[in-house]
Protein backbone atom coordinates (compact mmCIF):
# COMPACT_ATOMS: atom_id res chain seq x y z
CA UNK A 1 0.00 0.00 0.00
CA UNK A 2 2.14 3.12 0.02
CA UNK A 3 1.18 4.15 3.74
CA UNK A 4 4.23 4.65 5.72
CA UNK A 5 3.18 3.62 9.13
CA UNK A 6 6.88 4.78 10.66
CA UNK A 7 5.93 8.23 9.81
CA UNK A 8 3.56 8.71 12.75
CA UNK A 9 5.66 7.44 15.65
CA UNK A 10 6.42 10.40 17.65
CA UNK A 11 7.50 8.85 21.12
CA UNK A 12 8.11 5.55 22.07
CA UNK A 13 8.11 3.86 25.64
CA UNK A 14 9.68 0.64 25.83
CA UNK A 15 8.71 -2.18 28.38
CA UNK A 16 11.02 -3.54 30.68
CA UNK A 17 12.36 -7.04 29.80
CA UNK A 18 13.75 -5.27 25.81
CA UNK A 19 17.42 -6.24 25.91
CA UNK A 20 18.63 -5.21 22.62
CA UNK A 21 17.22 -2.55 19.93
CA UNK A 22 18.44 -3.75 16.82
CA UNK A 23 20.68 -1.80 13.83
CA UNK A 24 18.64 0.63 12.47
CA UNK A 25 15.35 -0.43 14.27
CA UNK A 26 13.70 3.45 14.16
CA UNK A 27 15.90 4.91 11.91
CA UNK A 28 13.35 6.57 9.23
CA UNK A 29 10.90 8.09 11.88
CA UNK A 30 11.59 11.46 11.35
CA UNK A 31 8.69 12.85 13.57
CA UNK A 32 9.58 10.78 16.26
CA UNK A 33 10.57 13.08 19.08
CA UNK A 34 10.94 11.66 22.57
CA UNK A 35 12.32 7.78 23.56
CA UNK A 36 12.51 6.61 27.41
CA UNK A 37 14.52 2.93 27.68
CA UNK A 38 13.57 0.27 29.86
CA UNK A 39 15.85 -0.49 32.89
CA UNK A 40 16.41 -3.92 31.09
CA UNK A 41 17.83 -2.65 27.99
CA UNK A 42 21.66 -3.37 27.76
CA UNK A 43 22.27 -2.75 23.66
CA UNK A 44 21.28 0.30 21.42
CA UNK A 45 22.19 -1.14 17.82
CA UNK A 46 24.10 1.01 15.30
CA UNK A 47 22.20 3.60 13.26
CA UNK A 48 19.07 2.67 15.76
CA UNK A 49 17.46 6.05 15.73
CA UNK A 50 19.84 7.96 13.14
CA UNK A 51 18.40 10.35 11.09
CA UNK A 52 18.97 10.75 7.33
CA UNK A 53 21.92 12.77 7.14
CA UNK A 54 24.81 12.33 5.26
CA UNK A 55 28.23 12.79 6.20
CA UNK A 56 29.29 15.97 4.21
CA UNK A 57 31.01 18.88 6.21
CA UNK A 58 28.37 21.10 4.74
CA UNK A 59 25.04 21.78 3.62
CA UNK A 60 23.25 20.79 6.62
CA UNK A 61 21.75 23.00 9.01
CA UNK A 62 19.45 22.48 12.31
CA UNK A 63 16.46 21.85 9.84
CA UNK A 64 17.37 19.06 8.24
CA UNK A 65 17.72 16.82 11.64
CA UNK A 66 15.05 14.58 12.64
CA UNK A 67 13.16 15.79 15.60
CA UNK A 68 14.09 13.30 18.04
CA UNK A 69 14.62 15.68 21.06
CA UNK A 70 14.29 14.07 24.41
CA UNK A 71 15.99 10.53 25.42
CA UNK A 72 16.02 9.47 28.48
CA UNK A 73 18.42 6.46 29.37
CA UNK A 74 18.23 3.82 32.57
CA UNK A 75 21.37 2.69 34.16
CA UNK A 76 21.22 -1.04 32.72
CA UNK A 77 22.38 -0.10 29.14
CA UNK A 78 26.27 -0.54 28.39
CA UNK A 79 26.37 -0.14 24.82
CA UNK A 80 24.84 3.32 22.72
CA UNK A 81 26.01 1.44 19.00
CA UNK A 82 27.88 3.36 16.18
CA UNK A 83 25.16 6.39 14.92
CA UNK A 84 22.82 5.20 16.88
CA UNK A 85 21.59 8.97 17.30
CA UNK A 86 23.39 10.67 14.52
CA UNK A 87 21.42 13.37 12.83
CA UNK A 88 18.61 13.80 15.21
CA UNK A 89 17.62 17.49 16.99
CA UNK A 90 19.31 16.31 20.64
CA UNK A 91 19.99 19.24 22.58
CA UNK A 92 21.32 17.48 25.80
CA UNK A 93 22.41 13.99 26.78
CA UNK A 94 23.32 12.61 30.02
CA UNK A 95 24.85 8.94 29.71
CA UNK A 96 24.29 7.24 33.06
CA UNK A 97 26.21 5.10 35.04
CA UNK A 98 26.31 1.59 33.42
CA UNK A 99 26.93 2.82 29.58
CA UNK A 100 30.52 1.51 29.14
CA UNK A 101 30.90 2.08 25.28
CA UNK A 102 30.07 5.46 23.15
CA UNK A 103 30.43 3.89 19.22
CA UNK A 104 32.03 6.04 16.61
CA UNK A 105 29.53 8.84 14.86
CA UNK A 106 26.75 8.01 17.93
CA UNK A 107 25.85 11.37 18.26
CA UNK A 108 27.77 12.97 14.95
CA UNK A 109 25.53 15.92 13.77
CA UNK A 110 23.36 16.40 16.58
CA UNK A 111 23.49 20.07 15.29
CA UNK A 112 21.77 21.63 18.45
CA UNK A 113 23.73 19.19 21.28
CA UNK A 114 25.27 21.55 23.93
CA UNK A 115 25.29 19.60 26.89
CA UNK A 116 26.63 16.66 27.61
CA UNK A 117 27.27 13.99 30.74
CA UNK A 118 28.94 11.46 30.59
CA UNK A 119 28.73 9.16 33.83
CA UNK A 120 31.08 6.97 35.67
CA UNK A 121 31.49 3.66 33.84
CA UNK A 122 32.11 4.90 30.26
CA UNK A 123 35.48 3.10 29.07
CA UNK A 124 35.03 4.13 25.30
CA UNK A 125 34.27 6.40 22.96
CA UNK A 126 34.23 6.08 19.58
CA UNK A 127 35.96 8.49 16.93
CA UNK A 128 33.57 11.17 15.85
CA UNK A 129 30.94 10.24 18.54
CA UNK A 130 30.44 13.94 19.21
CA UNK A 131 31.45 15.40 15.90
CA UNK A 132 29.76 18.23 14.33
CA UNK A 133 27.69 19.09 17.39
CA UNK A 134 26.63 23.04 17.88
CA UNK A 135 30.18 24.20 16.37
CA UNK A 136 31.28 25.97 13.54
CA UNK A 137 33.07 24.96 9.97
CA UNK A 138 35.70 26.99 9.05
CA UNK A 139 36.41 25.71 5.34
CA UNK A 140 36.94 21.96 4.87
CA UNK A 141 39.96 21.59 7.33
CA UNK A 142 38.84 21.86 10.68
CA UNK A 143 35.79 22.77 12.84
CA UNK A 144 35.63 23.87 16.87
CA UNK A 145 33.37 23.96 19.03
CA UNK A 146 31.10 27.32 19.17
CA UNK A 147 28.23 27.32 21.11
CA UNK A 148 29.07 24.29 23.08
CA UNK A 149 28.22 24.86 26.68
CA UNK A 150 28.98 22.16 28.99
CA UNK A 151 30.93 18.72 28.65
CA UNK A 152 31.16 17.21 32.14
CA UNK A 153 32.88 13.16 32.23
CA UNK A 154 32.61 11.81 35.42
CA UNK A 155 34.40 8.59 34.36
CA UNK A 156 37.41 7.02 34.16
CA UNK A 157 37.79 6.71 30.76
CA UNK A 158 39.97 4.22 29.22
CA UNK A 159 40.29 4.89 25.51
CA UNK A 160 39.02 8.11 23.78
CA UNK A 161 39.63 7.47 19.58
CA UNK A 162 40.83 10.22 17.74
CA UNK A 163 38.24 12.89 16.37
CA UNK A 164 35.85 11.63 19.29
CA UNK A 165 35.04 15.47 19.65
CA UNK A 166 36.26 17.61 16.63
CA UNK A 167 36.34 16.70 13.08
CA UNK A 168 39.59 17.01 11.21
CA UNK A 169 39.50 16.37 7.35
CA UNK A 170 42.03 13.76 5.95
CA UNK A 171 43.56 17.15 4.03
CA UNK A 172 44.50 18.28 7.84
Amino acid sequence: SGDHYYMSITQINFSNGLEKIGNCAFCACPNLREIVFPDSLIEIGNGAFSGNIGNSLSGYSSSDLYGLSKVTFNNGCEKIGSSAFKGTSLSNVVIPDGVKVIGASAFDYCLNLVDVTIGKSVEEIGEDAFAHTSYTYYGNFYAKFNNFKAFTLSSVITEVTPNSFIYKSASS
